[in-house]
């Protein structure tokens, strides 16, 4: 049954910081688009300026849908978050509009303590999904890196496994670390945008 959810649901459904190369090549990315969100639980408002000096994941999350519950049920998520951020790679998980507005134990529930992210993940709220439109965010998951720079340099989905069923999932190819293993060795990632799959952001 299982199995045959993730099916139909994908076919409608299209902090120690490392010193990073000053040297490295210069990009002919645009530069990310600012943002205010607001890390949940506090009133401490996070900005584009504040991760200047080493590259960020912003990953748009729900923990509603069958695709984010995926990769964090298989540990996908979770390696990549404390392989990258152990290196340096500042991360944020973003939940904008609808799901900004689960309650916030619940939230902290299941990144936390019961999924167990990275401790220095930052969940990040963007209730009026400013930040979301900006970006354009359009499923959960949705993945976006920029450098230490503030350029984007990626966006798109995590891998190429376009299905909630996690049968096969291990054979999946990656297109976020590469783009992460350019920016620590200081060189220009090479990995071309891809298209999100996932459930649509509830704006």
């Amino acid at each position: 049954m299982k199995c045959i959810i993730g099916i139909i649901l994908g076919l409608l459904i299209g902090f120690a910081t490392p010193a990073f190369s000053e040297n490295a090549p210069k990009s002919e990315f645009k530069p990310a688009k600012d943002f205010k969100l607001m890390v949940l639980g506090t009133r401490k408002l996070m900005t584009l300026e504040q991760f200047k000096g080493a590259p960020l994941v912003l990953e748009w999350s729900n923990p509603d849908c069958p695709f984010v519950q995926k990769h964090y049920d298989s540990d996908n998520m979770q390696k990549l978050q404390k392989k990258y951020t152990a290196l340096g790679i500042k991360w944020g998980i973003v939940f904008s509009g609808k799901t900004a507005k689960i309650k916030e134990k619940l939230l902290k529930n299941y990144y936390r303590r019961d999924k167990k992210i990275a401790k220095d993940v930052l969940l990040l709220t963007d209730e009026s999904g400013d930040a979301g439109h900006d970006y354009g965010a359009k499923t959960t998951p949705h993945l976006f890196v920029i450098d230490a720079k503030s350029n984007l340099v990626y966006f798109g989905a995590i891998d190429d496994h376009r299905s909630a069923d996690d049968n096969g999932f291990d054979k999946a190819k990656n297109f976020v670390a590469p783009v992460l293993d350019d920016l620590i060795a200081g060189k220009t990632p090479t990995q071309e945008p891809q298209a999100p799959y996932g459930c649509s952001v509830k704006y």
